[in-house]
């Protein structure tokens, strides 16, 4: 199992339930960040605590919400005044 780290987001928690993901803009450097990974990395319990609550959300349509944020992103890179 996989668990999310996001970046870039300010708004995760609106889309996630607390507890399930780990957010980038928590940590001061990427140093500290890599530190926090490697103790939950070391740790089982740790590491489960994040994974119980997975079943409180799911991806609907994985293919579609990916093609989308892609295309936005190209739209993005593509249009100088955004």
């Amino acid at each position: 199992m996989m668990l999310p780290v996001i970046r870039g987001a300010p708004n995760i928690a609106s889309f996630l339930p607390e507890g399930t993901f780990i957010t980038t803009s928590d940590f001061t450097s990427p140093k500290q960040l890599a530190a926090f990974l490697a103790k939950i990395g070391s740790s089982e319990d740790k590491y489960t605590s994040y994974l119980r609550k997975k079943h409180l959300y799911s991806v609907t349509n994985w293919a579609f919400n990916f093609k989308t944020a892609t295309c936005d992103f190209c739209t993005r890179i593509k249009n100088e005044k955004l």
